[in-house]
């Protein structure tokens, strides 16, 4: 893919800011594109440079994280298995894992930790794009597991901080972002302020019957 040689070549420019260091974790870098790049383009990307995740917001910033960890991992399993369960009991919808992105309705090609799409919503997606890397769908909610990729000493990176506008943008029902080194959520709804919960037991009118056991997701990502 052509254009995709363009910006794996332009990535040895911010290379250097993805290196682990003994000052601390890898963080999230970004490259400002001057256009969307396809599904194609995005996969390209990912099968040659596979310890990053890409995603792109509506008005073309190029994002990539690093890998989490084995400790961040740990959470990302047992967020996207609690997901299920509930999803095979409830029959709500479709959940995506961090390796499974979306297009949103208002622009940004993201992966999420978690994605809870209901029902009626994977309905209207075309057979054609079911296979998509980036289907094009509205989640009803988003789940992030937080860590020091995205993170900064007085808030988000920059790169997260544009991907939740995104999430806003195209008015995901709830998202919520899981602070394993706080042990607390953060619960995000359109049109309304932020609420802080330290609960270990997280429950969403939107996802009836789903009791999220936040308290084993933080106990998991802080363990050895």
């Amino acid at each position: 893919v052509a254009r995709g040689r363009i910006v794996e070549t332009a990535l040895t420019e911010v290379s250097p800011a993805m290196l682990e260091t003994i000052e601390g974790p890898a963080r999230q870098t970004s490259l400002q594109l001057p256009d969307i790049l396809t599904d194609a383009e995005l996969r390209w990307l990912g099968v040659h440079n596979e310890s990053l995740a890409f995603e792109q917001t509506a008005d073309g910033l190029l994002i990539m994280t690093p890998a989490t960890g084995s400790r961040g991992n740990r959470g990302e399993i047992r967020l996207t298995t609690e997901l299920t369960i509930w999803n095979d009991r409830v029959k709500f919808g479709e959940i995506r894992g961090m390796t499974g992105g979306l297009l949103l309705p208002k622009g940004g090609k993201y992966q999420a930790d978690g994605f809870v799409i209901s029902a009626e919503e994977w309905a209207g997606v075309p057979i054609a794009d079911i296979d998509a890397s980036y289907p094009s769908a509205l989640p009803t909610a988003a789940f992030e597991l937080l860590s020091p990729a995205n993170l900064t000493a007085t808030g988000y990176t920059k790169e997260f901080a544009k991907k939740l506008e995104d999430y806003e943008r195209s008015a995901i029902p709830v998202v919520v972002l899981l602070h394993p080194n706080k042990d607390h959520a953060t619960i995000r709804r359109p049109g309304s302020d932020d609420e802080t919960t330290a609960a270990k037991l997280l429950t969403f009118p939107e996802l009836p019957g789903l009791e999220l056991d936040a308290g084993a997701i933080y106990a998991d990502c802080n363990r050895r």
